[in-house]
């Protein structure tokens, strides 16, 4: 009976360090995600920018 709870409990800890090491590769892969983002919409405001000069410049 005791062994059965030590077994359970180790097997218990290996999944959760595998869980811990999904969450911690999610997490990187996330923040790269979000930063590739952030870059994209940086730059569509930049050519939005130079879309409203442009088309103010020729409109006048």
């Amino acid at each position: 009976m005791l062994l059965d709870a030590d077994d359970k409990l180790a097997a218990a800890s290996e999944e959760i360090k595998r869980l811990n090491a999904v969450v911690n590769v999610l997490t990187q892969r996330n923040a790269g995600l979000m930063e590739k983002a952030n870059e994209a919409i940086k730059a569509a405001k930049r050519w939005q920018k130079k879309h409203d000069a442009l088309a103010k410049k020729v409109a006048t």
